[in-house]
């Protein structure tokens, strides 16, 4: 967690080192938790990686327990609600401060000029390397983030802080454009670190209006309880202002959530040309809110979520018709639906015959990929 700085910190002090933190055991993918997922926690670093980096934070992905299209004005744009929820399973970020030796190598890799490395202060690098949709240059949005962090420092301060140079390595394993946030969470899990290595010097309130101006997705993640209201008005779909909400209850101890990411690529323009907007629903997002947070309070599980552009992504990718239709029918899980504008969706339910969540998960994606003929994971 971040810590708070206690007033404004003295002139000329440079980064303090950060505290020790307790390290989590790793998640398996696939098989998320509603009830832990809270707020990226930094820890320390595995003694393999110790000689590199300082820090690794998991970078979570998030879900979209509803979606409503409010309505569409005359100039084409869409008001927008969604309920996003952080949940355990994402994407690894490693981080560490760069020796102040201007000397030293530092840099972005843009891959158009490999030889000419992009003078920043910022030195960046992911894996697995067979990642062609993957940024690697400046518009990463880990770079953005920690470039942004160093600046809003610098700018605060005067100039009276030794802020550090950053190095970054981003173990992805969010699939790119598959819905569940990835690049937003790992934009937020590096102001978060950063500042972790820097003591705390940006407050809570600080970080989150950064974020903020990354996108309101960013802020979403910076959200203590790893809830938030995302509004936004846009030509299609943008968060541009994150509402914190506190915590929702957990799923009962038998339910597990699912997240499924079948390899497919959804058009979000096409969603909404192929839209039918008199049948979207009319709930207010604020009752949708008060509805799931009292479902969860009371039973533990979800019923199905409501989610304005599922019916046309279903239209518009029979595999993904395919993969929710093998959860309810053939697995008998209690609701699966589309996260947004897909193509991740998330399912809740007991696997049945005393099958464990993450056997299920193994199976499922195996037998679904052979089924379906796109991969699944």
């Amino acid at each position: 967690r971040t810590k708070e700085s206690s007033g404004r910190p003295r002139a000329r002090a440079g980064c303090r080192p950060p505290r020790r933190l307790r390290m989590r055991p790793p998640r398996l993918p696939l098989v998320a938790l509603l009830s832990a997922p809270p707020r990226i926690q930094p820890r320390m670093v595995s003694a393999a990686s110790a000689s590199r980096f300082e820090l690794e934070l998991l970078a979570p992905a998030r879900l979209s327990l509803f979606l409503r299209i409010l309505r569409r004005h005359d100039d084409g744009f869409h008001d927008s609600a969604s309920l996003f929820q952080a949940v355990d399973v994402g994407d690894t970020l490693r981080l560490a401060r760069i020796p102040g030796d201007r000397s030293a190598a530092a840099g972005v890799v843009r891959p158009s000029r490999t030889a000419e490395p992009v003078k920043q202060n910022v030195e960046f690098s992911a894996s697995p390397a067979e990642l062609p949709q993957l940024p690697m240059d400046e518009t990463n949005s880990v770079v953005r983030a920690l470039t942004l962090y160093r600046k809003k420092l610098a700018a605060r301060d005067g100039g009276s802080f030794a802020v550090p140079r950053f190095r970054a390595h981003l173990v992805k394993r969010l699939p790119v454009g598959g819905g569940l946030g990835g690049a937003a969470s790992d934009a937020a899990a590096a102001l978060l670190g950063a500042n972790e290595l820097c003591g705390g010097l940006a407050s809570p309130a600080e970080l989150h209006a950064w974020g903020s101006e990354l996108g309101g997705d960013v802020a979403a993640f910076l959200s203590a309880s790893g809830a938030a209201l995302c509004t936004g008005r846009s030509p299609f779909l943008r968060a541009d202002a994150a509402a914190p909400l506190p915590p929702l209850a957990p799923l009962a101890e038998e339910e597990s959530l699912f997240v499924i990411s079948p390899a497919v690529e959804l058009s979000v323009p096409a969603l909404f040309r192929s839209l039918d907007y008199g049948a979207l629903s009319s709930a207010p997002p604020d009752s949708l809110l008060a509805s799931l947070s009292a479902q969860l309070q009371r039973t533990g599980t979800l019923g199905r979520p409501t989610n304005d552009l599922e019916e046309a992504a279903l239209r518009l990718s029979p595999p993904l018709t395919a993969v929710r239709g093998r959860l309810l029918q053939a697995e008998g899980m209690r609701a699966a639906a589309v996260s947004g504008a897909g193509p991740a969706l998330f399912a809740v339910g007991t696997p049945r015959g005393g099958e464990t969540a993450d056997a299920f998960a193994a199976r499922f994606a195996a037998e679904s990929t052979e089924a379906v003929g796109v991969p699944v994971r």
